[in-house]
């Protein structure tokens, strides 16, 4: 995106509400450095509601370019920034809840803090956050190998960092009323804005108000098509984990990454054509799981502040509070969820198709023919 002067406006005074800590340790996954973030003070709240009206206009913008991106690429670019600007919408809502906790009170297991440095990459440099991962050394010299390699790391870490990035919301979902959930699936934002707004004010109503403005941004990511696809498809998933108590088995069952490795070992074993088909191959697939690596990055710190900002008595307050952090969490769940089967088989669900996934990119490449998934996985590794 072209740093037009708004989004420079925005990036100088995200700095100012959000400096990053004078020396940060590098850690594996968003915000684990568990430093609870300093509170706004009473002279920068009016510097922070001012903030808001720069926050809406970049997710318009960012919104814009998501749906005119011509490339693969150009769209997760986009979507990185949007996810960064939710990020650093919640990464404000904390700092407002923190100023109007006492200090004896906050004691949030979850927190933004840390974060900084990764939100404000994903704004000023998404490129450096879906950088394709480093290809393994093949095997004897053999690219069939370095291939079989290349796409069983991807699927197998897609998988693990889903179950990972999702677990703690999923398992704060499971413990809410049902009713609660399938009201959210339909709920609009705005209308839930207005009436949890009402009753709150200062660092409080603020702080709301950020959390409606994250919450835009990920309905921007999954479109007006597929945001209540989306919200319905993960309260079915939900319900199947309720049987099954198992996480992992669920989020299995959806990608089916055992089984789209099944069904590619003959395929890249089998090929016999020119070589550099299969490192083009390979180079693709290694994009991929840096594509995804990055979402879940900037995914985990979204869902870290919606664990802080639930905490608010005004998110806590029936019917529409629990209604807005329950669509906000399916829909953040569901935004991860589908985005790692846009990454690992694109056409089940074109409604949120972003990327060519493993399986068509195999497809495309080898010149296989695209015969429907088998469920026997049994001689898989």
């Amino acid at each position: 995106m072209p740093e037009t002067s708004p989004f420079t406006d925005y990036l100088a005074d995200l700095s100012r509400l959000l400096p990053p800590p004078s020396s940060a340790a590098p850690h594996e996954r968003a915000g684990e450095a568990a430093r609870p973030p300093s509170p706004f003070g009473e002279d920068q709240l009016d510097e922070v509601r001012a903030f808001l009206q720069k926050s809406a206009a970049v997710r318009e913008k960012l919104l814009q370019d998501l749906e005119e991106a011509a490339t693969a690429h150009e769209r997760s670019l986009a979507e990185i920034r949007l996810l960064g600007a939710a990020a650093a919408d919640l990464a404000i809502a904390e700092r407002l809840i923190r100023a109007a906790t006492a200090e004896s009170e906050t004691t949030m297991r979850d927190t933004t803090g840390g974060s900084e440095h990764l939100i404000r990459k994903a704004l000023e440099n998404p490129e450096e956050l879906i950088a394709p991962v480093a290809l393994p050394a093949a095997y004897r010299g053999s690219e069939n190998q370095k291939l079989l390699e290349t796409t069983f790391k991807c699927l197998t870490f897609i998988r693990q960092q889903t179950v990972l990035s999702t677990k703690d919301a999923i398992t704060g979902l499971l413990a809410m009323d049902l009713a609660v959930l399938k009201e959210a699936v339909e709920m609009l934002g705005k209308d839930a804005e207005e009436l949890v707004s009402q009753a709150s004010k200062g660092f409080v109503r603020t702080a709301v108000n950020y959390v409606f403005a994250a919450t835009d941004k990920i309905r921007a990511l999954l479109g007006p098509e597929g945001e209540e696809k989306v919200r319905q498809a993960v309260l079915d998933f939900i319900e199947k984990i309720e049987e099954d108590e198992f996480l992992t088995e669920a989020v299995e069952r959806l990608l089916q990454t055992q089984v789209i490795y099944h069904q590619s070992r003959p395929w890249i074993n089998g090929y016999s054509g020119p070589a550099t088909a299969l490192e083009l191959t390979a180079e693709q697939i290694a994009s991929l799981q840096g594509s995804f690596s990055g979402r879940v990055k900037l995914a985990d710190t979204v869902l870290k502040g919606l664990a802080v900002v639930r905490l608010l008595p005004a998110l806590n307050t029936p019917p529409w509070g629990p209604v807005a952090v329950a669509a906000a969490y399916l829909s953040v769940v569901g935004y991860v969820l589908f985005s790692a089967y846009d990454h690992v088989d694109s056409d089940r669900f074109p409604f949120l198709d972003r990327v060519r996934g493993v399986r068509g990119v195999l497809i495309d490449q080898l010149g296989v023919p695209d015969t429907p998934l088998e469920t026997d996985t049994s001689d898989t590794e």
